[in-house]
């Protein structure tokens, strides 16, 4: 059972007490089992033997054969099968893939399978025994130093996956260590780089000339212009510095860490650095000139730090009038005083003009009640649009000639036939007005 199991031989007539010999033969795709009588199991020989004493009735059990298949691992690992039993029927493939832990990776088959194909198949003709064989990975770490002559490095070699990696970089003389990177990428700024083997990794530790500060600062006012302008300078670079004074400002010298008044000039970069540019403020000269030299006098002029307020002041002499300030012929103020500041040097001209171009008093008569009569001539400024007349030292609010004010012709011309004086006057003093303003005062003495 079953009839296709197998076959059978023995069965037949005995005699009593004679011995029957039972032969089963399996199928090639079964195996035989054991002998059963009624179910109940008399035999697990495939060739049975006993004495006849009764008639029997027995069968012969046969089932498929099925086989084992094992899988053992080497390393770190596991195996996919597929299907996947506890038994297999002969001619049943089973495939394997072998699946690495991270960090590892696939060899080969060993056992009832060799090669290294992966996935593979196997065919169950029997029990299997098959191992997958793993190995932990190895990397190699390259190290190069950038520029090549920047540093030393330590650290690079072939490692095992999750093995402890560290780096070392050692400057060379006049050079300092800025980061380790990988595929320009930026992978740490210590010298000493540690981490895990994972991956190939070709890294560059990058080393810069040593770089210096260069500090600038001015006392007055302007400016330093450096050539290179840059944040940071590399060991023995040099930069020219040039101080630049502000208008009105000159350059007196260098201090700090350079010296003297030389500008431009140059200073090597082999450490931090520091300078100062001093400035001070330009000196210039007001130079005041009078024209005529009769006409009056100046105040005001000098020597000025740019920047200053100057106020000069024309002050005129007696039948003169002030016509303006001109520098370069040029008319740069009409008030006697005039400020400004200063930016540089200046000769300004005061110039002065005759109020009074002539003046004549005749005597004509004298009167006991009126007293002194005089004919007048007054020859004036054309700018003059009145006179007046009073007397030295008595206040005009109280005594005063008469008439007491004239308006000179568009020629400027006065004329008075009866110019009336206190008989005893010696002298009056002519106003010149322009408008309102009194521009000019001039003596006239009296003699009868």
């Amino acid at each position: 059972s079953p009839i296709e199991g197998g076959t059978v031989s023995g069965g037949g007539v005995y005699k009593h007490g004679e011995t029957v010999g039972l032969s089963a033969v399996a199928d090639d795709s079964y195996r035989f089992t054991n002998w059963t009588e009624d179910g109940v199991v008399v035999s697990t020989d495939a060739n049975y033997s006993f004495a006849a004493s009764t008639s029997r009735d027995l069968v012969a059990n046969f089932i498929e054969k099925t086989y084992e298949l094992t899988v053992n691992i080497s390393g770190q690992g596991s195996v996919e099968k597929q299907p996947d039993k506890a038994l297999y029927l002969p001619g049943e493939v089973v495939n394997l893939t072998a699946i690495p832990e991270t960090g590892w990776r696939f060899l080969n088959w060993s056992g009832s399978l060799t090669g290294n194909t992966n996935p593979a198949s196997i065919t169950m003709n029997n029990d299997k025994t098959v191992t997958a064989n793993f190995a932990i990975n190895q990397y190699v770490v390259v190290v190069s130093p950038n520029p090549q002559n920047g540093g030393t490095l330590s650290g690079g070699g072939t490692y095992s996956h999750g093995e402890t990696v560290t780096l070392n970089a050692t400057p060379s003389e006049g050079y300092e260590f800025l980061n380790w990177t990988e595929g320009g990428v930026e992978v740490s700024t210590d010298a000493n780089y540690s981490f895990n083997a994972t991956a190939d990794r070709l890294l560059t530790a990058n080393f810069a000339l040593k770089s210096y500060t260069l500090e600038t600062q001015v006392s007055g006012e302007g400016s330093i212009q450096r050539t290179p302008d840059k944040a940071l300078y590399t060991h023995g670079e040099i930069v020219e510095l040039t101080a630049v004074p502000d208008n009105g400002w000159g350059f007196v010298g260098w201090r700090g860490d350079l010296e003297g008044s030389e500008n431009p000039t140059e200073i090597n970069m082999n450490g931090d650095k520091s300078v100062t540019a001093t400035f001070a403020r330009n000196q210039y000269t007001v130079n005041l000139v009078v024209e005529p030299q009769e006409g009056g006098t100046v105040g005001g002029g000098g020597v000025y730090s740019f920047g200053d307020e100057a106020t000069v002041t024309a002050q005129v002499s007696d039948c003169y009038l002030f016509t303006g300030w001109y520098e370069d012929g040029l008319l740069v103020s009409e008030s006697a005083e005039y400020s400004f500041t200063v930016d540089g040097d200046r000769e300004l001209e005061a110039r002065f003009a005759k109020a009074v171009i002539s003046k004549e008093f005749v005597f004509i008569l004298e009167n006991f009640f009126l007293g002194c009569k005089y004919e007048v001539v007054l020859e004036l400024d054309p700018q003059i649009t009145r006179v007046r007349f009073i007397y030295p030292g008595i206040d005009p609010e109280e005594q005063t000639p008469v008439p007491e004010e004239a308006f000179p012709d568009e020629e400027g011309k006065v004329e008075i036939a009866a110019f009336w004086t206190n008989k005893d006057a010696t002298a009056v003093v002519i106003l010149c007005y322009i408008g309102d303003e009194l521009v000019s005062q001039c003596l006239a003495e009296l003699s009868k």
